[in-house]
């Protein structure tokens, strides 16, 4: 399947790489929920069974309990819920049933991942306000730990790609005359961006040295340039919001290229 850039100068090599600014990686907590989503809560004076319905349909293992938008009364969770039935008889309401020790779990949506971590650690959710006092949502230790994934798995595939890669390159005959004709210095080698090695290995000269068997010279160099895109847009915007088709491609792209060092050793061996 042939692979299209939508621009031409997408797959040049550069020495700008993006680089992620500090509060990338520590966004406000507020920027992990959805502008589409609602929040689902319960009143105090509500039975039982309608959280517990709401619970399973959502598959939430905690709700708010509130009075309006900003009155926060309570959590109930299956936790919660457990522990009242061992110590309530006879009664059917929320409010009997939810934790109303909550003021340290509801913080601003301004606060960074970093600051309320230790928080959701300790009691697997926060519930998040809004600049005006509204509740507008709660994330789980479970959301925290998709975040994180979203956040790091697109970097870590391509800082994969990148260390077999100069594996490959390591164990090629190139002369330091190759590095000076591609303006990098061969001493730097482990400092090299994806971009410095496309324009290192590109060359049908550089590529031959690499001594890779059943390996299309074109099409690889296009992946190798689609992986480096998806980089930079990972660092350029939130990393939850990359399509599973380009993360499906950074795990498969990054496995062959691992494969690739095993076989060109295979193929330097006497």
């Amino acid at each position: 399947m042939s692979i299209h850039m939508s621009k031409k100068n997408e797959c040049a090599a550069t020495n700008r790489e993006a680089i992620a600014p500090a509060s990338k990686w520590n966004p406000a907590i507020g920027l992990l929920i959805p502008e589409d989503r609602t929040l689902v809560k319960v009143s105090p004076n509500a039975k039982l069974e309608e959280a517990t319905t709401l619970m399973r349909a959502y598959n939430y293992s905690q709700l708010p309990v509130m009075e309006g938008e900003r009155n926060v009364k309570g959590v109930i969770s299956w936790k919660s819920i457990g522990f009242s039935r061992i110590t309530q008889t006879g009664v059917c309401e929320v409010r009997h049933y939810m934790d109303d020790k909550v003021s340290r779990q509801i913080v601003d949506e301004t606060y960074s991942i970093i600051q309320v971590s230790h928080i959701i650690e300790e009691h697997d959710y926060v519930l998040v306000k809004s600049q005006q006092g509204v509740i507008i949502g709660i994330v789980t230790a479970s959301d925290l730990s998709g975040e994180f994934r979203g956040l790091y798995e697109p970097l870590y595939l391509s800082g994969s790609v990148e260390l077999n890669l100069r594996q490959i390159i390591q164990n090629a005959n190139f002369a330091d005359c190759d590095f000076e004709k591609a303006k990098m210095d061969p001493i730097a080698i482990k400092e090299l961006t994806l971009g410095k090695y496309h324009q290192l290995i590109g060359p049908k000269k550089n590529w031959r040295k690499l001594n890779i068997d059943n390996v299309d010279r074109k099409k690889f160099l296009e992946c190798l340039c689609k992986a480096r895109v998806i980089r930079n847009s990972v660092v350029h915007s939130r990393a939850s919001k990359l399509a599973d088709e380009k993360m499906a491609f950074l795990r498969s792209f990054s496995e062959y290229v691992k494969a690739l060092v095993i076989t060109q050793s295979k193929q330097n061996s006497p």
